[in-house]
């Protein structure tokens, strides 16, 4: 049979309705059963609850005002803060660590959670504007994860 030029036949896939399978939860998860031990099959028995968080940062300059980001786990908080606009956070390197204009201070709790500067980064901070604190880092040199939820990070004056 020929369709006519400026019409379209419809043909339907002619799905039937399948059986219906048990889901996942009812599967045992053990060794015995090869799709089980796939990372599929595990968020499904389990109900996937977890979620990845991205983490809200904050940068403070010397006035006081306060510029805050969610940012992406793995982005380095120099990249973030151009994102965001922060004044006097320029990243003139890119992140290379290879100037000092992504200098911040962090406050002594936090210092010690993000461990103490690198070799190369610590040279870096020598060069700093301004004064250079126990606390100072090279904003290049933290990239953002879950444990650093609600950092702030104050841009110092010099820089500014």
């Amino acid at each position: 049979m020929r369709a006519r030029s400026g019409t379209s036949i419809a043909i339907s896939a002619g799905r039937f309705p399948r059986k219906k399978r048990p889901c996942a939860r009812s599967v045992p998860i053990d060794a015995s059963h090869a799709f089980a031990n796939s990372t599929r099959a595990r968020m499904r028995a389990w109900g996937n609850t977890r979620r990845p968080t991205v983490p809200l940062i904050t940068w403070r300059d010397a006035d006081g005002r306060e510029i805050s980001a969610n940012v992406a786990s793995g982005t380095n908080l120099m990249r973030a803060a151009c994102d965001a606009g922060v004044p006097g956070i320029h990243g003139d390197c890119g992140g290379a660590l290879a100037c000092a204009t992504c200098h911040v201070a962090t406050d002594p709790v936090w210092a010690e959670r993000l461990g103490p500067p690198g070799p190369l980064e610590d040279e870096m901070l020598d060069m700093v504007d301004g004064e250079r604190t126990p606390t100072s880092r090279l904003s290049c040199q933290i990239l953002a994860s879950e444990e650093l939820e609600g950092l702030i990070l104050i841009v110092p004056p010099a820089v500014l």
